[in-house]
């Protein structure tokens, strides 16, 4: 059973970790654009998806 939850872990990090990156690109891009409401929006992803998301990796990481 062990192994059966960390491959199902593993799987949850890796998604994450796709996720987070997403995320990234498009906050860089959005800042590439510098236009005002692009560095806003690109701020809420940052602090509303990617750092949430990093923090979750490292918590699931930490757990396995």
């Amino acid at each position: 059973m062990p192994d059966i939850r960390h491959k199902k872990l593993e799987s949850v990090i890796a998604q994450l970790e796709g996720i987070h990156s997403t995320v990234t690109v498009a906050v860089a891009a959005l800042k590439e654009q510098a236009s005002g409401i692009d560095e806003d929006i690109a701020s809420v992803l940052r602090r509303g998806a990617a750092d949430r998301i990093q923090e979750q990796i490292a918590t699931e990481m930490s757990s396995s």
